[in-house]
């Protein structure tokens, strides 16, 4: 047998070939030990060769690395061939003699030693015999199980064929049952699309588990097959299309129940979303292209501008002409910025029908709605990528968004880009969306309008169907999550409003990051008309920006030219002071920018621009309130005055200074505006925030000319004070009638006659050249309570009891002092003085008691 037979058959019996059952035969271990001895004791008789003088010589010949063409060589450089071979022959000798002592000396042992190696011999030949009876024992139990096992293999390859042959032929059978089921389909019609779509799907399922290549039957239908599935996708894409612009929720069912019976629903609708998006991007890009707006001007238009330009005013004209083509863009940049926000407006309900679609239908197999397995299908695609390049590049998070979403998103982003690049490349267009930036919130308003409209009634209903995606979206998130390992858990934030809420804002965010995993993030909303309105607004927010500067530029270029004058001193001539016209005007102004865009309910902008307006009132009022001039002194006399202030003495010819005539016209014209802008605040329905806003900057202007009449009726006060003082010159305890018939051309006390001039003087030379307000009015009352407080005050320092004549004259004077005032009074009688007032009827009373 062998070697290769013999190393195979050692490794099961290693009990025979193991050197332990050799070493176990006493006889065995003494013939070991004995050769062990008996070789050390040679090893001890042969060394004696070794350490003498040849020991070098045999040295040499000990090595391993012993070579002789080497020796030979190093011998002949050493020394002559004869000598070496004499050393040689030397040395052979020694050895001999070395060798023959020792086999004398120890004969003994070698024959033990002999006596050992026959034992081995019989040892081993025993040895060779239980192998080879092993060897063969086992060749004949191989031989008893190879025949059967050889059987058995050749059983199951043929069982393997037959089943192979068998699943082969049922596959052949139901792909000739598909094939009859989608002719019957087909010939139903469009009704059974979504059936002719599943065989289809099924059909392809089966061609792609099992390579059904060359057979005829089969190979006989791939391209009829072909042009069926062809066909049955571009009906479903047609009534796709018609369903969602007729908003026919039936058509739009069958077609997206047919792509996903044959596995490409997730194409079709982002291919349907990106196509109504580029719709809408052509459009923005349409009318925001300034060549093709003058290019479409009328042409008669163009003729009669190169009409007037034959004509000998050709300034006139050019300026004529520039406005007829600045009118017709304009005209024309409306009716396509009209037909944009239809469009937009038509676009947007599609892709909103198509999501509510999407989220009622569900799956017959799964019952999961198409917007859930849309979803998912659109977060594996975001996946794969991310997984192929690693955990560390991923820094960028995986984004789940409704079809609305991203649709909206895409939208804004070009208008926004496309409005900014058109203003700079077009003044045009520039100032049109700039300083008719109303007309575009108006638009943008009535389309939100239609839009709340349509998701009041369409979009309340599949809240509940929202809600189960938010909820299942989330869970397969999490899942994926915790399979990446994702140390940090998820976070999950959900904002869910009243269903009845027009702003109702159901959303979900769930985001999970690790430094080595895939982030996942996912951004699930039911968009709201005000979530609609807002990111549509901030997508033009620059133009409103620009329009309430403008606005503001606007207002504050007619307030800044009604002062031509920053200041003024009474050594100049009288400044120029708004006049009723101009200050019209400027009212105007206002009410004409508030009122555009009371007429568009445009609340957002309207209190953008109250600011604005209480900004320009606030500078009128610091034009005002610069040109403000100190009033000057008011005398009964010259002899009475002193300073260096203007001095008003109080006699027939005398008139009030520049300064207070400069003040009259400064409080005439403020109360002017003030009126105009209160009957704006109550004409107009404004905000709360707006009207306390304006009444704020409307107080400050009341300051203003508050400051100014105050110092003029505190002066007046002052000198009805001083001729109050003089009645105590009066006697009223004569019991005589001489002081009656003194003068008989004197009908009341010399001091009462003081100051009926006086209040006669103010009123004629003063009151008369402010305007009749309500200021005014509250202003001349508390002077007058006044009035009544400090006479009253006199009277009560008058010596007591008053004689009949003394009384009779304090009641004449009291009589004469309530018709002295009432002429003062704007509006209402003497009785609107309140308390004062009937004070001084109970101590006209209290004098006869």
């Amino acid at each position: 047998m062998n070697t290769n037979n013999n190393e195979k058959l050692s490794s099961p019996l290693p009990s025979i070939s193991s050197p332990n059952l050799i070493s176990s035969s006493p006889i065995n271990s003494t013939m070991i030990t004995n050769s062990d001895n008996n070789d050390g004791e040679i090893k001890k008789k042969s060394n004696n060769i070794f350490e003498g003088d040849n020991s070098h010589i045999y040295n040499q010949f000990l090595g391993d690395n012993f070579n002789v063409v080497h020796y030979t060589s190093n011998a002949l450089k050493v020394s002559s061939i004869s000598l070496s071979l004499n050393t040689l022959t030397t040395c052979t000798r020694e050895l001999g003699q070395e060798l023959t002592e020792n086999i004398t000396t120890n004969y003994d042992d070698l024959f033990k030693l002999a006596n050992n190696i026959k034992e081995l011999d019989q040892l081993t030949d025993t040895l060779k015999l239980g192998v080879s009876n092993l060897e063969e024992s086992i060749q004949r139990m191989k031989n008893d199980i190879s025949g059967p096992y050889n059987k058995v293999k050749s059983h199951i390859g043929q069982l393997k064929r037959v089943q192979d042959s068998c699943e082969l032929l049922r596959k052949v059978i139901r792909y000739i049952q598909l094939v009859k089921k989608l002719k019957n389909h087909l010939q139903a019609g469009s009704r059974d699309l979504s059936k002719s779509a599943q065989c289809i799907n099924e059909i392809n399922l089966l061609k792609k588990d099992s390579d059904l290549t060359g057979i005829n039957i089969i190979d006989s239908q791939v391209l009829w097959i072909k042009t069926c599935s062809d066909q049955i996708i571009t009906i479903s894409s047609t009534l796709l299309y018609q369903g969602m612009e007729n908003q026919n929720q039936t058509d739009v069912a069958n077609s997206l129940q047919v792509f996903h019976n044959m596995a490409i629903l997730n194409e079709k609708v982002y291919s349907v979303v990106n196509l109504t998006t580029e719709k809408v991007i052509k459009n923005i890009k349409a009318l925001l292209n300034v060549n093709k707006l003058i290019a479409d001007l009328p042409k008669t238009t163009i003729a009669n501008s190169i009409a007037n330009n034959n004509n000998n005013n050709i300034t006139n004209n050019t300026i004529n002409n520039n406005n007829i083509i600045s009118t017709s863009t304009d005209k024309s940049i409306w009716l396509k910025f009209e037909s944009l926000i239809d469009t937009l407006y038509s676009s947007l309900i599609q892709i909103l029908h198509l999501q509510r679609v999407l989220l009622k239908i569900k799956d017959p197999i799964t019952h999961k709605s198409l917007m859930e397995v849309l979803l998912i299908k659109q977060h594996q695609l975001q996946q794969q990528p991310q997984q192929q390049q690693g955990g560390t590049a991923n820094t960028q998070p995986i984004l789940i968004e409704m079809i609305s979403t991203l649709f909206w998103k895409s939208i804004l982003k070009v208008l926004e880009n496309n409005l900014l690049v058109a203003a700079k490349s077009s003044n045009i267009i520039e100032n049109t969306f700039i300083r008719e930036y109303p007309k575009v919130s108006k638009f943008f308003l009535d389309f939100i309008k239609k839009l709340q409209n349509y998701i009041d009634i369409h979009q309340m209903d599949i809240q509940q169907q929202f809600m189960i995606v938010l909820s299942n979206i989330n869970q397969i998130i999490g899942n994926n999550n915790s399979n990446s390992n994702i140390e940090s858990p998820s976070s999950i934030s959900t904002s869910t409003s009243s269903l009845s809420s027009s702003s109702s804002l159901s959303s979900i965010t769930t985001a999970s990051s690790s430094s080595s995993s895939i982030t996942t993030a996912s951004s699930l909303i039911l968009l709201s008309a005000d979530d609609y309105k807002l990111s549509l607004f901030k997508s033009i927010s620059l133009f409103e920006k620009a329009y309430l500067e403008y606005s503001q530029s606007k207002m504050s270029t007619i307030v800044n030219g009604l002062f031509p004058q920053s200041a003024w001193s009474s050594r100049s001539t009288l400044p120029v002071i708004p006049n009723g016209k101009q200050l019209v005007d400027l009212s105007k102004t206002i009410w004409s920018e508030i009122e555009w865009l009371v007429g568009n309910n445009d609340r957002q902008l309207l209190g953008k621009l109250m600011l604005v307006v209480s900004k320009v009132i606030d500078l009128f009022s610091s034009k005002i309130e610069s040109m403000v001039q100190p009033p000057g002194i008011i005398v009964l006399n010259s002899s009475n005055s002193g300073g260096s202030n203007e001095i008003m003495v109080i006699n027939e010819n005398s008139k009030p200074t520049p300064s207070q005539t400069v003040n009259t016209l400064l409080f005439n014209a403020s109360i002017q505006l003030n009126s105009s802008i209160q009957s704006l605040l109550t004409s107009q329905p404004l905000e709360r925030d707006s009207i306390i806003l304006i009444e704020k900057s409307l107080n400050s202007l009341i300051t203003i000319c508050t400051n100014i009449i105050t110092p003029l009726m505190n002066s007046f006060f002052t000198h009805i004070e001083q001729i109050f003082s003089t009645i105590h010159n009066e006697d009223c305890n004569e019991k005589t009638t001489k002081m009656l018939i003194n003068k008989s051309n004197q009908t009341c006390s010399s001091y009462m006659e003081s100051f009926k001039t006086l209040v006669n003087y103010f009123q004629n030379q003063y009151l008369v050249r402010f305007t009749p307000c309500q200021l005014l009015n509250n202003q001349i009352k508390a002077m007058i309570s006044k009035i009544f407080i400090v006479y009253l005050k006199y009277c009560s320092l008058l010596k007591q009891p008053f004689s009949e004549n003394g009384k009779l004259k304090m009641v004449n004077d009291l009589t004469h002092l309530e018709f002295a005032v009432t002429p003062l009074l704007v509006s209402g009688g003497i009785k609107e003085i309140g308390e004062s007032y009937n004070l001084i009827r109970n101590y006209k009373q209290s004098i006869f008691n």
